[in-house]
């Protein structure tokens, strides 16, 4: 006789819940069901493997979105990996775009970057990164600071340590100023205060003593002119420290916007190429701003939600002020920024850190235009494919029917959003923070991460990061309680990952 599992009442809530928990994340963002009904049975790294490398674009383009990122990896990091990047961008023509500016700690943005490492063709060498630094400062990734985790008892919490004063938050971590010695003593402080209320060991503060002064606290990362760039030179030693003693690939984090910049002002604010059009031929300007109203983070002009081509900056250029198309120039809703649409004025206004440019000029130019695999989060396959759809139907409106054909073959829809990484919390797992390999690691996390890569599915990897995605789509106002508080640890549990993982780290 055949015995069949009953399950308990709290087992058939739990899958009430996430049923429910799911399906409002997919009404949002519909993509991501199809993303896991083609390849969540995948390994991650069969998954990953599919990556397209090569998008068919003109080595024209190729050659000239290489060279502007190469060009920054030379300014930061020297020519020796400058030459590196631009052969591995040559053969394998992908980037990650997931991650915001900040150190590379939040679980997020160790696991986009993990998954990378662990997939790379042989011969390469590193992980190019074009961070997003055109966020606030209290960004839930946490971009002001470094994260890590400490266990009181039987209980495992989160701790912060913030680079930046708690009166920045609202500001923009783009063209935001460096911190300071000053700020690295008060780091210094901090741990002490965490030591004294026993929230942080003493033996793992002397370890972030360590870190904090040989990483952060050096001449080379203070002398550095922003905050940015202070980020890109320090994730590169900070990653070497989270896996010690192991053969990792190079973390090369660049700032996106600064590429797009840079992009823009050699190539573009001259030319005949369509950015060019869109920027400064009052015909395409204009039909732009109506076939991308509405876009997924782009603009609503009817609500003035969001900003068309470039964010304005305030007076003291540290918080963004949308900008709209009105008689041939960009001017915010007060009047008070007034940006003319010609090359002159553009130039100007980038060169003052006085706009910066939108998402949707971002992936027009790096996606559309370059045609470069732009690996991204579980939001950006979401809008980047609604703006490739409104980009062609703009094209095709303009009579581009070369550019619509190339356009057709931007890839807006590879992820590499999946929680890899675990510290145990009792029966549960939760997501490992990066300064956890540092602080506990024993010299085989690395190793651990691509045996992962190898074994757990991308359903397994993708799943845990649904309460944050939920979080991520609607406002607090909307949000179900029973659904918010379901953790990552409950979907491990639930779908039995927890089963196919040991611990990344171990805490005690």
């Amino acid at each position: 006789m055949q015995h069949v599992r009953v399950a308990s009442p709290a087992q058939e809530r739990m899958s009430h819940d996430l049923s429910s928990l799911f399906e409002a994340v997919y009404a949002e963002r519909p993509i991501l069901r199809t993303l896991i009904a083609q390849h969540g049975t995948r390994t991650l790294h069969e998954y990953a493997s599919q990556y397209v490398a090569d998008t068919g674009y003109p080595a024209a383009r190729r050659d000239e979105i290489i060279g502007v990122i190469a060009r920054e990896t030379e300014r930061l990091f020297g020519t020796e990996l400058s030459r590196t990047i631009s052969e591995q961008l040559n053969r394998e023509y992908i980037v990650n775009t997931a991650d915001h500016v900040g150190p590379v700690t939040h679980s997020w943005f160790v696991s986009t970057s993990a998954l990378i490492g662990a997939t790379l063709s042989q011969g390469s060498r590193a992980i190019i990164t074009l961070a997003c630094s055109n966020v606030s400062l209290n960004n839930t990734s946490f971009p002001r600071g470094v994260l890590f985790h400490t266990q009181k008892g039987s209980e495992i919490r989160e701790q912060r340590l913030s680079f930046l004063p708690s009166d920045s938050h609202a500001a923009s971590v783009y063209g935001f100023r460096a911190y300071t010695r000053d700020e690295i003593h008060k780091i210094h402080k901090l741990l002490r205060e965490k030591v004294r209320a026993r929230d942080v060991p003493q033996s793992v503060a002397d370890k972030l003593v360590t870190l904090i002064d040989t990483v952060y606290g050096t001449e080379s990362a203070l002398s550095q002119a922003s905050f940015a760039d202070q980020v890109s030179t320090t994730n590169r030693t900070l990653w070497q420290h989270m896996f010690s003693n192991e053969q990792v690939p190079e973390l090369v984090y660049l700032e996106q916007e600064r590429i797009v910049i840079d992009a823009l002002t050699r190539f573009h604010l001259t030319g005949r190429s369509v950015v060019s059009k869109i920027l400064f031929n009052p015909e395409y300007t204009a039909l732009a701003a109506s076939h991308f109203d509405g876009v997924p983070s782009a603009y609503v002009l009817s609500e003035k939600k969001g900003t068309f081509l470039f964010w304005g900056a305030s007076k003291d250029t540290s918080y963004r002020v949308s900008l709209w198309y009105k008689d041939g120039a960009l001017e915010s809703s007060d009047g008070t920024v007034r940006i003319p649409l010609t090359p002159e004025s553009i130039t100007r206004a980038l060169n003052d850190k006085r706009i910066v440019p939108s998402l949707l000029l971002t992936f027009i130019l790096l996606s559309f235009h370059y045609g470069l695999n732009c690996l991204g989060g579980f939001n950006q396959i979401h809008y980047v494919t609604a703006m490739k759809a409104a980009y062609l139907s703009f094209l095709s409106a303009r009579g581009e029917t070369d550019e619509y054909t190339l356009a057709t073959r931007a890839v807006t829809d590879n992820t590499n959003d999946v929680t890899l990484g675990y510290v145990r919390d009792g029966a549960a797992l939760i997501p490992a923070d990066g300064l956890d390999f540092y602080l506990y690691g024993t010299g085989t996390a690395w190793a651990h991460l691509v045996s992962d890569v190898h074994t757990l599915t991308l359903r397994d990897a993708f799943f845990p990061g649904m309460p944050a995605f939920y979080r991520c789509t609607r406002p607090a106002s909307q949000l179900n309680p029973t659904l918010s508080t379901i953790t990552p640890a409950h979907i491990t549990e639930y779908f039995g990952v927890d089963k196919k993982l040991t611990p990344t780290v171990s805490l005690s």
